[in-house]
C-alpha cells in the first residue's frame, strides 16, 4: 500500500458521515491501494485482505458498489480487465515522484463492440460532493462551489469509440504491455519479445496480475544490489532474472511498496544497525 494524504473535509462529509463508517475506512484504503492516477484492480477478495483484514462480516462487494452508486469511485470493465477509479484522485492527491505510471485501462479505454459497450461505467451521476482529498491550500471547499453534475448517460460516455481504421492485432495485449514496460523502465531498447520472453511473461500472467508484474518491475530500480552497487559493479536487470519465479516477483513487489533506505552517510546506517536490536532495561531482564 501507498502513503496517500487526508483532508479535513473528509471526516464532514454528510454522506460518508451518517453511514457505516467502515465505509470511510474503505474509501481511505482505496487511496492507498490505487496507482498514481488513482486506478486499481477491482478485486474485492484482495482488498478485503488489504484493507479490512479482521472485519470477517465486511462485504467488500456490496460496500464497493455503495461507493460507486454515491460517487466515490467508478467500477468499470476494459476487456477482462475490472478496474475502480478513485473520483477525482488526480486533482487532489499529489504522488510520490518515483511512482510509475499506471498500466491499467482508463475510463476513456472503453469501446463500443457492434453497438454495445464492451465495458461500461455505471448511470449514476458523479456526485460533486464526493470529499476533497488533498488541500490545495490550507482551506477547505466551500458547499457553495459544489455544484452537482447531470447524470451521464450511456450513449453519452467520455468513453471514445476505436477509430475504424484500427485492427485488433494493433493493440497490444499484456504481454506485450509488460515486455514494453520491462524495456522501457530498464533501458532495454534493442531487447526483442521473443518465444522464450513471451512464454516467461504468460506464465507469470497465470499467477499475478499485468499491474503487479510492472510494479515488480520498477521495483527493482529501488534495489542497490541490481542496480549495479554490488562488488562486480553489474546491473542485474534481465527479464529472465526479475520474472523467473514467484520469490523474485515477490521481491520487486516490495522493492517497489517498501523502497530500501538509500542515500544514507554510513555513520547513520550504523546508528540504524546499532539500535535495531534495542530494548528498554526492563524488558532486557524478562528476556533473560
Amino acid at each position: 500500500m501507498r502513503a496517500r494524504n487526508i483532508k479535513p473535509s473528509l471526516f464532514k462529509n454528510e454522506i460518508l458521515g451518517t453511514a457505516d463508517p467502515l465505509l470511510t475506512i474503505l474509501f481511505e484504503g482505496l487511496w492507498c491501494e490505487a496507482d498514481r492516477e488513482g486506478r486499481l484492480e477491482d478485486r474485492p477478495l484482495r482488498l478485503k485482505a488489504e484493507i479490512l483484514p479482521y472485519r470477517n462480516d465486511a462485504d467488500i462487494n456490496a460496500m464497493l458498489n455503495w461507493l460507486s452508486e454515491h460517487g466515490f469511485i467508478a467500477r468499470y470493465e476494459v476487456g477482462d480487465t475490472k478496474v475502480i477509479q478513485v473520483l477525482k484522485f488526480s486533482e487532489h492527491q499529489r504522488p510520490h515522484n518515483n511512482e510509475v505510471a499506471s498500466v491499467l485501462p482508463s475510463m476513456d479505454a472503453i469501446q463500443h463492440n457492434q453497438g454495445k459497450k464492451s465495458a461500461q461505467p455505471r448511470k449514476k451521476a458523479l456526485r460533486s460532493d464526493s470529499p476533497s482529498l488533498i488541500p490545495d491550500s490550507g482551506s477547505l471547499i466551500p458547499d457553495s462551489l459544489m455544484v452537482p453534475t447531470e447524470p451521464v448517460e450511456p450513449e453519452r460516455s467520455t468513453a471514445l469509440a476505436k477509430p475504424a481504421a484500427a485492427k485488433a492485432s494493433e493493440v497490444p495485449d499484456a504481454v506485450c504491455r509488460v515486455f514494453d514496460h520491462w524495456r522501457t523502465v530498464h533501458h532495454h531498447g534493442r531487447a526483442a519479445l521473443d518465444d522464450k520472453r513471451r512464454k516467461l511473461i504468460r506464465k507469470a500472467l497465470e499467477h499475478y496480475s499485468e499491474a503487479d508484474l510492472c510494479q515488480s518491475i520498477s521495483g527493482y530500480l529501488n534495489s542497490p544490489h541490481h542496480m549495479g552497487r554490488n562488488d562486480r559493479s553489474t546491473v542485474y536487470t534481465d527479464l529472465e532474472l526479475l520474472l523467473r519465479d514467484s520469490g523474485q516477483i515477490d521481491a520487486g513487489l516490495k522493492f517497489y511498496e517498501q523502497p530500501p533506505l538509500t542515500g544514507l552517510s554510513s555513520l547513520t546506517r550504523r546508528n540504524i544497525d546499532a539500535t535495531a536490536d534495542w530494548m528498554p532495561p526492563e524488558m532486557r531482564s524478562a528476556a533473560r
